[in-house]
């Protein structure tokens, strides 16, 4: 039974087998493919720290929005937190994730990770690198000129045995991204256990001017018709879907007028038969609008955000004159109306 084949080793670079292939060249090809995985694993360890400082910072956020301050973080203070935020984030990616976009890997420092994995170069590429910086100082010796085309080639054909790739450790992007998923996995499981959602506390501070209200355990969605505009003399309709009550809570509509005259008017609300939404009518008991209005829903430990109903006066029309022209099969002369809107004819009759 045959084993399998090992691959074959290249001819040695400047052998009667590969005469075609420069030493210098090669050598400098595989720097360039060390420095591109360097530059990439750095990359990755900077983004990874960055997300998990972000995803740190928002969980931490989320537990003082939630359980620390009563009713929520308020605007001023989510305002700072994402000021705070931005500037470390953006300094970090100033000094940190910039020059590694922006900058080359130091060749020598190229040459020492890939050194590192094989004893046999004997910092043979470090010392060539350096012999080449100082190119015309050799090319005036000639023996210096034979130590550097020797030391050239040993190099290169070490670098043959060697796969770039393998060089660079990635045990800190590995240790790094078991921690980002875990705290990913923390995140999920404080969704799953708490009654108040830590998402909404991630957007309440990444979006502190947006109409987020605060995590609570239950939710007010679906406000309708939410700011809007009413006719005057008809009632407003407001529904809601909501969700977490325990049992005998209730949901209430709350409403006051803009010039403060009334205020904290209270509504029950209710679910229809057959129905999912809760649903009320203000003013109640037959009123009708006469004032521009702001309303909000509690229920539970939740307030939806405060809505406003503007006030407008319903169109009119005034009916001066109106003439009939009847069918001719009626023989009814043509008539007419003044200041009657109530519109009675036969069909086919031309208003």
């Amino acid at each position: 039974m045959s084993s399998p084949a090992a691959p074959p080793v290249p001819p040695p670079i400047g052998s009667s087998g590969n005469r075609s292939l420069d030493p210098e060249v090669y050598i400098d090809a595989r720097l360039d493919e060390a420095q591109r995985h360097v530059r990439a694993v750095d990359l990755t360890v900077a983004t990874l720290k960055l997300c998990i400082g972000v995803l740190a910072y928002l969980m931490a956020v989320a537990v003082a929005d939630h359980w620390l301050v009563t009713g929520g973080l308020g605007r001023a203070t989510r305002l700072a937190l994402w000021g705070g935020l931005v500037l470390v984030a953006g300094w970090y990616a100033v000094r940190v994730l910039l020059p590694l976009l922006v900058h080359r890997i130091n060749p020598v420092f190229a040459a020492q990770t890939i050194e590192q994995t094989r004893p046999g170069f004997k910092n043979g590429l470090i010392n060539f690198l350096l012999l080449r910086r100082d190119w015309e100082a050799v090319d005036r010796d000639d023996l210096s000129r034979r130590v550097y085309r020797g030391l050239q080639v040993r190099t290169a054909n070490e670098l043959t045995h060697v796969t770039v790739g393998t060089t660079v450790d990635r045990l800190h992007v590995i240790r790094l991204g078991y921690l980002l998923a875990f705290l990913v996995a923390v995140v999920c499981l404080y969704s799953v256990i708490s009654p108040k959602n830590p998402l909404a506390s991630f957007g309440r501070v990444i979006l502190p001017w947006a109409r987020i209200g605060a995590p609570t355990r239950v939710e007010i969605t679906g406000v309708e018709p939410g700011d809007a505009a009413a006719y005057q003399g008809f009632p407003v309709a407001v529904s809601a879907e909501v969700r977490g009550l325990r049992s005998g809570e209730s949901v209430t509509l709350l409403y006051s007028s803009v010039d403060g005259e009334s205020v904290d008017q209270a509504v029950p609300m209710s679910v229809p038969e057959g129905g999912f939404r809760y649903q009320a009518e203000f003013p109640p008991g037959g009123l009708s609008l006469q004032q521009n209005l702001l309303y909000r829903i509690e229920a539970g430990d939740a307030t939806s955000p405060t809505f406003r109903i503007d006030l407008q006066i319903p169109p009119a029309i005034l009916v001066q004159r109106v003439e009939y022209e009847y069918p001719e099969y009626t023989g009814l002369a043509r008539a007419a109306k003044v200041r009657d809107g109530d519109l009675r004819a036969l069909e086919g009759t031309r208003v």
